[in-house]
């Protein structure tokens, strides 16, 4: 993540995901900053397929959060 610098990102990741457990995703991402943050979801699994509402509420927030984080111009290009 360090190549897009201060483009807003959100991750959003079911808690019990079998590819990788949200905790170790967490910790791979590093510490919500102004910039990027991560949120779990309690999920049986990859698919959201019992929480797909809660997912997709998430997913509006975190959409409306990266319009108005206070990151780079919508013109930037990631390099």
């Amino acid at each position: 993540l360090p190549q897009i610098g201060d483009v807003p990102i959100e991750v959003i990741q079911s808690t019990h995901d079998h590819y990788i457990p949200a905790p170790a995703a967490q910790l791979l991402f590093g510490p919500d900053t102004p910039v990027r943050r991560f949120r779990g979801i309690e999920s049986a699994d990859h698919n959201f397929s019992d929480a797909l509402p809660a997912m997709y509420e998430e997913l509006r927030r975190g959409l409306e959060w990266v319009l108005h984080a206070d990151g780079p111009p919508e013109s930037c290009a990631i390099k």
